[in-house]
């Protein structure tokens, strides 16, 4: 007897995915749990049962959007090459990242714009960045301890590669037109490794 589905992990991913559309589409505020509800072909009921309010699926959907970066950096830990090409990698993919998430550009501003007045949203990505900074710095010290980098404070050096990866996203939002997005970012870490990186002569 074959095992059964898991109905309810299945029907929460298409909620979610339902959700970004609408979002990307018509707005966060523009949407309402009746739309989602025909969307996805259940009544507001059940739509309540899986989700319990419109700010819940948005925390379950900022979940999804932000997981994979996090999980990324948390790999290359493990990585046997050097620091300075992980972090390359790891630059390479983010940019990567932001190209195919084009069609989400409106969305991706307005969670950002949210979370100036969403205590919640504002929770999520605070809690968020202090765990991306944090594996960052892991990551910097391994390249310490390697005898890779100079003398250094890895948590400034995570908190200066946060704002790189986040100032840029912030800036592609604002234009997201070709502007070789790879090329600047990788450009941006090569002066840094430069500063920090011990100089095999």
């Amino acid at each position: 007897m074959s095992p059964r589905r898991d109905v309810r992990v299945e029907r929460t991913a298409q909620i979610i995915e339902a959700a970004t559309r609408l979002f990307a589409q018509h707005g966060i505020d523009q949407t309402s749990m009746d739309m989602l509800a025909k969307t996805v072909g259940m009544s507001k009921g059940v739509l309540y049962w899986y989700f319990e309010s419109k700010d819940a699926i948005i925390l379950a959907l900022l979940e999804q959007l932000f997981n994979q970066p996090l999980l990324e950096v948390q790999a290359l830990l493990q990585a046997p090459e050097s620091t300075a090409q992980r972090l390359t990698q790891l630059t390479t993919n983010l940019a990567a990242a932001l190209e195919e998430l084009h069609s989400l550009v409106p969305l991706a501003q307005e969670l950002y714009a949210l979370s100036a007045r969403n205590n919640g949203v504002q929770s999520f990505l605070a809690s968020y960045f202090q765990r991306y900074r944090a594996s960052l710095a892991a990551l910097i010290q391994q390249g310490l301890e390697r005898g890779e980098f100079s003398s250094i404070n890895p948590e400034q050096i995570a908190w200066h590669l946060a704002a790189l990866y986040e100032g840029s996203t912030v800036l592609w939002l604002l234009e997201p037109t070709p502007q070789r997005l790879t090329e600047q970012l990788q450009a941006a870490l090569l002066l840094l490794l430069k500063a920090i990186v011990v100089r095999q002569d």
